[in-house]
């Protein structure tokens, strides 16, 4: 008989199917052996493989006349055909962090049976002087090999050393076999310990890919800037440009794709902290829409204004598989101003956010939105910035129709929680939106996104996913739609809100507090 490896539709197992040219073997029952994996041939002609052996060379097998009379038949392999050869024992488990975006060191990797539980650091990132004073940690991403059928556990040992580890509980991990696809791993965080677990079973493939968050590559992000380059108009001409203008620390450039011929000047910063990959995933989608010449709304906006896109401000930081910092440690959302005798930004410590603001200096600013993930919150938010000195009612009615607008754009934005607003004139104006906002007057805000899901619409299979960020992302041209005109318009606006009657809600005034928030996953650890 002939044997050929087939996938099974009702096991996670592959099979191997017995045929022969020379005689029906349906009525006859078989019994394999090879190297203790037992294995039995029934009437429907299927071997079960047990574990990953190969079973796709055989020169022999042995009938049985019954299935009464089993017993261990003899089992040949190779070309040779030399009798009793044992099969390959099962590779071990790997884990390995060697690529792009990657951050975890392996300590230990135990293996008993089908259960497979491996212990893992986080590597920590330079160390940030004149701001944070510390090394950054929290961003994990991994592949574990050879873990087909097997029940994992990927344990995070030094968890409580992470920069917020107050944002382990209610978090799950992320998994993907195809790296496309990523839904969310069973995960509990032990206070006691301070190690956050991570369960992976169940796996029809050979490797696994274990992240924070859905990662986007560096290729990614290049294949985005290339599809950008080849946006055309109906006529034929460019939608876009595609300017590098500068470089990182290690030499990599900062982008910044700029489309639309409208007076207002609109930027849009995404990834200042290169381990919120959801920041550029929620770029993507913006920009995909904006570059697209079917959409109507896209096209008022690229008249109303100039929409200029800096998809990754910290190449470095997202290629080292760092949470928080660039190549050097600078925490680049700490970097757009002076912070008491550190000097920011410099072309030593930070050319990326020099880049950017030298460029925003060029070109003007009417609307600045910095696009971020929060670790801790499972919600969708805009945060003002009600303590700059130059805040105003003006101002406050800006943020309010921007809210409102992206609240009826996405439900799953909501504007009760986030990080409440700053006491009058108390800004950190080293913080992007605070430093934009003060220096150009202008409307500005910071888009935060949730690690973990959104509380007010949650998805239990994948949480807050790429695909969301994307479509988050889309929706923002509505919003910009509906707040440019007003954004050098006179004040007050004539719209029916603030300072035309319209009480500031709560949440707009300086001094608002957050309320606490629930979370979406239980992740405490099952006595």
């Amino acid at each position: 008989p002939s044997l050929h490896p087939v996938r099974s539709a009702s096991r996670r197992f592959p099979s191997v199917r017995i045929r022969s040219s020379t005689r029906a073997l349906s009525a006859t029952q078989w019994q394999c052996v090879p190297g203790g994996v037992t294995a039995a041939v029934s009437s429907s002609l299927s071997v079960r493989r047990e574990g990953s052996w190969h079973l796709s060379r055989f020169s022999k097998l042995t009938p049985l006349k019954s299935t009464r009379e089993i017993k261990m038949a003899t089992l040949t392999t190779g070309a040779d055909g030399g009798a009793g050869q044992r099969a390959p024992s099962r590779p071990p488990v790997t884990i390995s962090s060697s690529f792009d975006a990657g951050n975890g060191e392996v300590v230990s990797v135990t293996t008993s049976g089908t259960t497979v539980v491996a212990q893992i650091k986080m590597t920590p990132e330079p160390f940030t002087d004149g701001t944070d004073k510390k090394c950054h940690m929290q961003w994990f991403y991994f592949k574990a090999s050879n873990v087909r059928g097997l029940e994992c556990t990927f344990d995070l040992v030094n968890a409580k050393e992470a920069s917020f580890p107050d944002a382990w509980p209610g978090t799950w991990a992320v998994q993907s076999t195809d790296r496309e696809t990523w839904t969310r791993a069973p995960t509990t965080y032990c206070t006691e310990t301070g190690v956050l677990s991570i369960s992976v079973s169940a796996l029809d493939a050979d490797t696994v890919w274990v992240a924070y968050f859905a990662p986007y590559s560096n290729e990614r992000h290049h294949a985005l800037l290339a599809e950008c380059q080849a946006a055309r108009e109906r006529d034929g001409t460019s939608m876009c440009t595609v300017t590098t203008i500068g470089q990182s620390v290690e030499g990599r450039d900062i982008e910044v794709v700029s489309a639309g011929v409208g007076p207002a000047q609109c930027w849009i910063v995404a990834r200042q902290h290169p381990g919120e990959s959801m920041a550029e995933w929620w770029a993507d989608g913006f920009l995909k829409r904006l570059l697209d010449k079917d959409d109507a709304v896209a096209r008022a906006v690229r008249e109303l204004a100039t929409v200029h896109v800096v998809p990754c401000a910290c190449p470095d930081g997202a290629v080292r598989g760092h949470l928080r910092t660039n190549a050097v440690g600078a925490n680049l959302n700490r970097e757009w101003g002076n912070t008491g005798d550190y000097e920011a930004p410099t072309a030593a410590k930070s050319p990326e956010i020099l880049s950017i603001l030298t460029e925003m200096k060029r070109t003007g600013c009417d609307f600045f939105l910095d696009v971020h993930g929060d670790e801790e919150l499972p919600h969708i938010f805009l945060a003002g910035e009600a303590g700059i000195p130059k805040w105003s009612e003006r101002h406050a009615e800006l943020y309010r129709l921007t809210c409102e607008t992206q609240k009826k754009m996405c439900p799953a934005f909501q504007v009760e929680h986030g990080y409440g607003n700053d006491a009058p004139s108390s800004a950190n104006l080293a913080i992007a939106a605070a430093s934009v906002a003060n220096h150009f007057d202008c409307a500005s805000y910071t888009l935060e996104m949730p690690y973990k899901d959104s509380y007010e619409m949650r998805d239990p299979v994948e949480g807050w996913s790429p695909q969301r960020c994307q479509r988050l992302g889309a929706t923002m041209l509505d919003v910009l739609y509906e707040v440019v005109p007003y954004t050098r318009a006179a004040f007050p606006f004539g719209n029916g809100g603030i300072g035309d009657g319209l009480q500031s809600p709560p949440w707009v005034v300086a001094g608002y507090e957050n309320p606490p928030s629930k979370q979406c996953w239980d992740t405490t650890p099952k006595k």
